[in-house]
């Protein structure tokens, strides 16, 4: 008995062995006893191994030798946790040829234990039990086996689910010198049933192997059904032959049919059918099928291999292969007839071809690529095994259409130029060249955005890429990107984005000219940062076009019941399957950029006339935004059912998801009390609010704003004006403002009536940057003509000059709090 042993390998609280029994030298070595040993408190020092063990092992049995050479350990049992194993082993021949023999059963109720020693997760429960013997010299063996497992586990989605459940599996079989023999393989489980049975000698026999998966889709969601295999090997004197075929869903097979000698030669054919392969790539609808040969003889291989498709697909492969110098000769040739099954706007033939060679360890390859549109590519170099070294180049032009399929909905055009080097150690570092893209196109149909013109070029040279990108977006303007980004992670870049003039529209609610600088840097596959300023020229917003209809208000929820797959992929590019395109990355991207309107922000329809300025700063992280700021109004009015109001509030502020949310407020007071008429809400659907104080009926507020202390007199002519000014408050008004406003270049046109009923015309518009004038005429011939000059953000100088000759001049000062 030890206590606290200590081992490099672990540590033991006690180690106890004790035995009792009898040793008989009187005409040998006989030796016959009992043995018990154990280990407590034991803690392996590699944590998976006292997973694997845990801290008690138990050990009893009897130990008898019978003659010299021979060792018998009976009634035997090993105990753990919760494992143990019981029976007898023998042990014949340690002197010359060592036999093996056993009757043991088994049981382990948690396979978990071992899962870090495996490197992966582990589960399920095990019981065994097997008779037999082993000569390890020669190979023979003789066993009957038979286990049972429940619910195996291994950690692999797939195969767990195709484990699950009771398996069991029973096999009798022995080898000895005259060949071996299976008299029953059986496996079965929820899914998983095999067979085998047969005789093979050194002359003749026949054996027979049996296999089906009744899940297949387990493995393969797009083929369900079940996947059978039957073998047949056979023997007769030097030659071995055999068939395997493969019988799956859909009536898609495999076959395997060949030979071998005992000499070395040997023969094989090959052929297999993959009938609607539309389930796997579903433009090519139709039967994919192969076949090939490979011979054998004097130490040379040589195969050949063909293969033909929907789409006009075609495959040849030939080939050889020497085995005492490993020398080889590759040649193939393989085209698609009709690549626009692909790839719709790349119609016609897409062909290659190419050869690989291997002499004295070094390969070289030449392949050529040819199709539509100019596709024209080669790559060719040499690849040393002994250095492990590259001199490859590939050069050529490839169509930027094939990464359509690929970016779905979003669709790109254009060729994309290549001349790229690999020299050295297969790496990063190794790899050289440029890529260029001269006058691509790519539309966005999420954003309703088109950007043509793409001019990129992208120089790679010692795991860096410099990008130099230029582009123009649909509505006018140039975007440009330049900068270096690593090739290897995380990616880290420094890029500087410079925007010239971009309009931005949807050309009905918005539009806007922007100018400015941004900074991209950071990880562009982790943390990173964007920051810099957009300066945002002339903007007009049009809230005519927002709300108010059946068309723009929202899809509401919808429950597709039996979707066909061309129409769930239409949801799916619509936004509309309620899940997320992606699982979205680890990094973070921080933001630091000011927005500048100082003026010139103009919103208009529904009766409202109105400029603002200001600024934003978005802070915060793409992911949680934070902007700050707001765009003020600078002058404004709002025409409601036939009077003019001039309005006291205006903001633009941005919510977290970058929405624009307005909001505009006019009030009126009269010795009735204060009417307030407020437009708030987001940009695309702004809501009209009547107030008072003291509060009243909205209606009776809309009446004290509009008519005064005066309700009861509305004339027929006010009937009137209330008419057409409705028109204008649901959106339908101000076509004709519109189209002076074009005709003129004015940045303000107003139609309407003065305060005695006479109808006037106003303009307005900046004839300096901080210069803004405004005139108006009525039909009295009354005219005003005033000039607004913005000394600062808060501070603004006003002059005015009349028909009659009056003049007047204030100075203005207002500050947001």
């Amino acid at each position: 008995m030890l206590d606290q042993l200590s081992h490099p390998g672990a540590l033991v609280g006690r180690a106890e062995i004790s035995g009792r029994g009898t040793l008989d030298q009187s005409t040998g070595f006989a030796l016959t006893g009992r043995l018990t040993a154990g280990l407590s408190s034991l803690q392996p020092r590699d944590p998976a191994m006292a997973k694997a063990t845990g801290n008690e092992i138990r050990f009893e049995g009897t130990l008898t030798t019978e003659g010299p050479g021979a060792l018998q350990i009976t009634d035997m049992e090993l105990r753990g946790s919760d494992y143990q194993a019981a029976g007898d082993v023998g042990f014949d021949g340690l002197e010359d040829g060592l036999k093996v023999s056993t009757d043991l059963t088994a049981d382990l109720a948690d396979l978990a234990r071992f899962s870090d020693l495996a490197g992966h997760s582990l589960g399920g429960a095990v019981q065994a039990a097997v008779k037999g013997s082993f000569t390890p010299l020669s190979g023979a063996f003789d066993t009957d086996l038979s286990m049972q497992a429940q619910d195996l586990s291994a950690g692999i989605a797939q195969a767990d689910e195709l484990l699950k459940g009771t398996t069991t599996l029973a096999l009798k079989a022995a080898r000895d010198e005259n060949g071996i023999a299976i008299d029953r393989f059986e496996l079965a489980g929820s899914a998983l049933l095999a067979s085998a049975a047969g005789t093979l000698n050194s002359d003749a026999g026949r054996m027979e192997i049996t296999a089906k998966l009744n899940r297949l889709e387990v493995l393969l969601p797009q083929t369900p059904g079940a996947l059978e295999l039957a073998t047949t090997l056979t023997r007769n004197g030097d030659t071995l032959k055999g068939v395997a075929e493969l019988k799956g869903p859909h009536t898609s097979s495999a076959k395997l049919d060949g030979s071998v000698t005992l000499e070395g030669d040997a023969d094989f054919t090959f052929a297999a059918a993959l009938n609607e392969l539309e389930r796997f790539v579903p433009q090519l609808a139709g039967k994919l099928t192969a076949q090939g040969t490979a011979a054998r003889r004097n130490g040379e291989w040589q195969i050949a291999g063909k293969a033909v498709g929907p789409a006009a697909i075609t495959a040849d492969i030939e080939g050889r292969f020497t085995e005492n110098n490993g020398s080889t000769d590759l040649r193939f040739d393989a085209a698609i007839g009709q690549l626009q099954r692909l790839v719709p706007d790349l119609p016609g033939r897409l062909a290659a071809k190419g050869t690989a060679a291997r002499r004295d360890g070094t390969w070289t390859i030449d392949s050529t690529a040819s199709g539509p549109a100019g596709i024209d590519s080669r790559v060719a170099g040499s690849w040393s095994e002994a250095k492990g070294t590259a001199d490859v180049t590939a050069k050529g032009t490839l169509r930027l259409e094939g990464l359509n399929p690929f970016i779905s909905p979003n669709l790109m055009q254009g060729p994309a130029n290549f001349d790229m080097a690999l020299r050295g150690v297969p790496a990063l570092d190794g790899l050289s060249g440029t890529i260029s893209v001269p006058g691509a196109s790519l539309a966005i149909p999420s954003a309703a955005q088109r950007v043509d013109d793409i001019n990129a070029t992208v120089s790679i040279a010692r795991s860096s890429a410099q990008l130099q990108v230029s582009a123009r977006p649909r509505d006018g303007g140039t975007v440009r990107i330049s900068g270096p980004v690593g090739l290897q992670p995380p990616f880290n870049g420094n890029l500087q984005i410079a925007i010239g003039d971009v309009v931005v529209t949807d050309h009905l609610s918005y539009e806007t000219l922007l100018n400015g600088s941004l900074a991209m840097s950071g990880a562009m596959a982790g943390n990173n940062r964007i920051e810099g300023r957009i300066d945002v020229g002339e903007t007009n917003i049009n809230l005519n076009t927002a709300g108010g209809s059946v068309s723009a208000a929202p899809i509401p929820p919808i429950r597709h019941v039996g979707t066909p797959r061309d129409v769930r992929r239409t949801l799916a590019r619509a936004g509309l399957t309620g899940s997320s395109g992606g699982g979205g990355g680890s990094g973070r991207t921080e933001l630091d950029i000011l927005i500048s309107a100082p003026s010139r922000i103009f919103a208009r329809g529904r009766g409202l006339r109105s400029e603002l300025g200001g600024e934003i700063r978005l802070r915060g992280t793409t992911a949680r935004l934070s902007p700050s700021g707001q765009i003020s109004l600078i002058r404004g009015t709002f025409d409601i059912l036939g009077r003019r109001l001039e309005l006291d509030e205006g903001r633009i502020t941005l919510l977290g998801d970058l929405k624009p949310y307005l909001e505009f407020k006019s009030s009126a007071a009269t010795d009735q009390g204060t009417a307030t008429l407020e437009i708030s809400g987001r940009v695309d659907a702004p809501e009209i609010k009547v107030t008072s104080d003291p509060p009243r009926p909205s209606e009776e507020a809309l009446a004290l704003l509009l008519f005064g202390d005066n309700i009861q007199d509305i004339s027929p002519l006010a009937l009137a004006r209330l008419a057409g000014s409705a028109l204008t408050l649901s959106g339908r008004g101000g076509g004709a403002q519109n189209k002076l406003r074009n005709a003129t270049g004015a940045d303000d046109v107003d139609i309407g009536a003065d305060n005695l009923g006479a109808g006037q015309l106003g303009l307005g518009g900046y004839v300096a940057e901080n210069v803004y004038t405004d005139f108006n005429v009525n039909t009295r011939g009354d005219s005003e003509l005033s000039i607004n000059l913005d000394m600062t953000d808060s501070l603004t100088v006003q002059g005015t000059v009349d028909s009659e000759g009056e003049t007047g001049f204030g100075l203005f000062f207002k500050r947001d709090y």
